[in-house]
């Protein structure tokens, strides 16, 4: 289930100001509370991929201190047996007093076997950096893995090793087994990005961790590569509204991306 959230939340990005110099993030106390501003409400994706169409809803919730309190994400995807299947999980985050950081998550998802109702509760352990080290699952009784090396970072959890790199404050790569996937990235910032969260909680919610939207992505499945090329717009206050990934291998839209602001 979680590489399924994985990516699809890879997929939702981001918002607007412009630097091609950006500096990694700084080890944050997580016993200490920042008043962070949200941006975004909500993430629209539409994707016309090799074998399906995938079409998913994102929404952001946050507490008065502008802390990350859940996430809600449908998705509905046709597949080339011209079956279609819809997909809900949310995520509910719970914080100790006044810290910045959650404590634990529950994960509800439905059409999952493995729990009875589709809930699962997560609790989390830091280093003294404020990044996660172990996170712990409560139905299936395993446990994540983290390991840390500057701003790169490796994570060990019973499907094998995953390895995620980063540059510049933004995901450059990362290696699932049997899988590859690297991108670059654009001057525009973005907009699901919480520095708070994103740097310190590895790949439980991995839209929040680069700083910019990126340009071009290449994802590598076995031997098949798959290259796509994007383009942003931005509203009246310089905020990205809406992007467009061009595949390479065409040169024709395949995804398309609307993002809505918290008024």
């Amino acid at each position: 289930m979680k590489y399924t959230i994985f990516c699809i939340a890879l997929l939702s990005f981001y918002s607007c100001t412009r630097t091609n110099d950006v500096a990694h993030p700084s080890p944050v106390d997580s016993t200490k509370t920042e008043n962070l501003t949200p941006l975004i409400d909500s993430i629209y994706i539409y994707i016309l991929g090799p074998k399906e169409i995938n079409n998913s809803i994102s929404k952001f919730n946050y507490d008065s201190r502008g802390r990350l309190t859940g996430f809600h994400n449908i998705i509905a995807d046709t597949t080339s047996s011209n079956q279609t299947f819809a997909d809900t999980v949310k995520y509910i985050f719970s914080y100790q007093g006044t810290d910045s950081l959650p404590n634990s998550y529950t994960i509800w998802a439905n059409g999952n076997v493995l729990s009875p109702d589709g809930t699962y509760h997560h609790i989390l352990k830091y280093d003294d950096s404020g990044r996660v080290l172990i996170d712990s699952e409560s139905v299936t009784q395993t446990a994540d893995h983290y390991s840390y090396s500057n701003a790169d970072f490796t994570l060990q959890n019973p499907y094998g090793l995953d390895s995620f790199f980063i540059v510049g404050g933004n995901l450059s790569y990362y290696i699932f087994p049997f899988e590859r996937h690297f991108y670059t990235y654009s001057g525009y910032a973005n907009p699901a990005y919480l520095s708070q969260f994103g740097t310190h909680f590895g790949n439980i919610l991995p839209f929040t961790m680069s700083r910019n939207l990126f340009n071009h992505r290449q994802n590598s499945y076995s031997a098949s590569w798959y290259n796509v090329d994007y383009s942003w717009t931005t509203n009246a206050d310089h905020q990205v509204t809406y992007g467009v990934g061009i595949a390479q291998s065409t040169g024709l839209p395949i995804e398309y991306y609307r993002y809505v602001y918290k008024k």
